[in-house]
């Protein structure tokens, strides 16, 4: 017989347990929450060092979820003690001679039967343990034994000192694949590579390419000229003001601000999951302009009174209404980079990451995603070894585990270790200094600079690859080059370039002459003359 009791004792159960996990994940690594308030941070715990950010930034999200699982549950505990009703049919229900002689006592002697537990056997520790209404005055060396059994430590010695060599092969792939989750198996389905993107290297910045390449789009009173285009660091370095070329009552524009609005919330939700943000969201600011610069009017003022007189006419309070809405996702565009002290910092490393990175070569670019890569196979995501989490004694069992088993391994790791380039010569594709004489034969003693990308190649074959090279046609278009890149091909100098298309857009134009010129007509009196020449005299009528 069911009764809402059973609800509130699995409920009381699952908040504790709850409370338990969020408690057990900040005492192992302190680094999940700091509270804002430095009164409130007492400095009790300290910092795991071994622990990273990824991890640190996946169990914030863990602890999220456990969180607003406590919280549901939370009310319907509430929601059932209130319950008035519900508490007189479980009285009703156990006063009941059935519930104790007939259902509940079937129920107790199927389990018996089916345990294999009889009355006589000797369990006075589990029944110590499990009896929920009993006072256990050993409770605390109970579940001492419990622990030390459970102990991963104690679990694995035996196993070390017994092992056979015909379990060889199947050990080493077992330990090659063992991972300890990090995570519960209630939160199992969270994944960083999912939360955020590359660019945004776990929350320390902003990926705004996509609302970069919409903002390009925009519809303008004066489009950009096609040399000068606005990089991806301009943007980011006014993107808390408004462009008074962009025609702001059209429908992309208020695209590109829900946009870009429903992103930024996203991120900080994402970035700090357990802070609260409604704060931040809810105060008031706007976009950064001139003094006297109306918003809701897209307009610029000259005089201070001129400015005042308008903002009480019938004109702009018109068009106050017309774009509330997006004077609103304005506000709170602005409000989020004011306010959010995290967004700022975090805006400021995504610019000093822009300029540091177009400052690079190309070379300096592969090395760097080389050196990523190898970064992000050792980083903690959703994984971590149980010697964080154990101490120093599941440490050395693990090393025993694998001293014999890694042995080519190490072997491998060894030989990469004493490689050595003091003369700073080129890698080859394994990874390893080529030899002198292939060094010789592509002639990569002999450096060439590129004055369109800003950049220096060693051998000719590398600066003949170049020029294919986004770097390189970004430059050229810098430069005014619009089309037929091919045609600039081999040219490394900017007076080369820009001679070169000097003559280009001449032949063009004195091939669109010869076309006008080389048009034949007739008037009505038989004269021959060229069609521009014709039209001009119509439109005067001399004809």
């Amino acid at each position: 017989m069911h009764t809402s009791l059973e609800d509130k004792r699995r409920l009381l159960e699952d908040l504790e347990l709850l409370d338990y996990a969020i408690t057990k994940r900040i005492r192992l690594n302190s680094k999940v929450y700091q509270p804002d308030d430095p009164k409130m941070n007492h400095h009790i715990l300290t910092e795991n060092c071994l622990v990273s950010e990824a991890c640190t930034k996946l169990q914030q999200h863990e602890i999220k979820k456990l969180f607003n699982k406590y919280q549901t549950e939370r009310l319907e505990l509430v929601k059932l003690l209130s319950d008035d009703d519900a508490i007189l049919r479980d009285l009703k229900d156990l006063k009941d001679p059935k519930f104790e002689e007939g259902d509940f006592s079937s129920f107790l002697t199927i389990c018996q039967s089916e345990i294999g537990v009889s009355e006589k056997d000797d369990c006075s520790e589990d029944h110590d343990i499990y009896d929920l209404f009993s006072s256990n005055n050993n409770y605390k060396e109970i579940k001492r034994n419990i622990e030390n059994l459970e102990n991963p430590v104690s679990k694995r010695t035996h196993w070390v000192e017994n092992r056979t060599k015909s379990r060889r092969k199947l050990e080493k792939s077992i330990l090659k694949s063992e991972r300890y989750n990090v995570l519960s198996s209630y939160t199992s389905d969270l994944n960083l590579s999912v939360l955020f993107t590359p660019a945004e290297i776990f929350g320390s910045q902003l990926d705004l390419k996509a609302a970069y390449r919409q903002w390009l789009s925009l519809p303008r009173q004066n489009r950009f000229p096609l040399d000068s285009i606005p990089k991806y660091r301009h943007y980011l370095n006014q993107i808390k003001k408004r462009d008074e070329t962009i025609e702001f009552d059209s429908p992309q524009y208020s695209l590109y601000l829900k946009e870009l609005l429903s992103y930024l919330e996203s991120y900080i939700q994402r970035s700090h999951p357990l802070e609260e943000h409604q704060s931040e969201i809810e105060s008031t600011s706007q976009f950064e302009c001139p003094e006297l610069f109306c918003l809701a009017c897209n307009k610029l003022f000259s005089k201070d009174s001129v400015y005042h007189s308008h903002l009480q006419g019938r004109k702009h309070l018109n068009a106050s209404k017309k774009h509330m809405l997006i004077l609103q996702m304005e506000s709170k565009i602005a409000t989020l980079f004011s306010k959010a002290e995290h967004l700022k910092i975090q805006l400021e490393n995504t610019i000093h990451d822009t300029e540091r990175e177009e400052l690079l070569t190309v070379r300096e670019r592969e090395l760097e995603k080389q050196d990523e890569s190898k970064t992000n196979k050792s980083t903690l995501t959703d994984t971590a070894p149980l010697s964080l989490f154990y101490g120093s004694d599941w440490k050395l069992i693990s090393q025993k585990l694998n001293q014999d088993i890694n042995d080519e391994d190490s072997s491998d790791e060894e030989l990469d270790e004493k490689l050595t380039n003091p003369l700073n010569i080129p890698l080859g594709l394994d990874g390893r200094p080529i030899p002198f004489w292939l060094y010789k034969l592509k002639g990569l003693k002999y450096e060439f600079d590129c004055e369109i990308c800003k950049s220096k190649f060693k051998g000719r074959g590398t600066f003949i690859k170049h020029f294919k090279d986004e770097n390189h046609i970004n430059g050229l278009r810098e430069l005014g080059v619009e089309r037929d890149f091919h045609d600039f091909r081999d040219l490394s100098k900017v007076e080369e370039v820009t001679t070169l298309l000097a003559t280009i857009k001449a032949k063009t134009r004195n091939e669109a002459q010869f076309l006008d010129d080389s048009l034949q007509v007739e008037d009505d009196q038989g004269n021959a003359m060229s069609k521009k020449v014709y039209d001009q005299l119509s439109k005067q009528g001399l004809l």
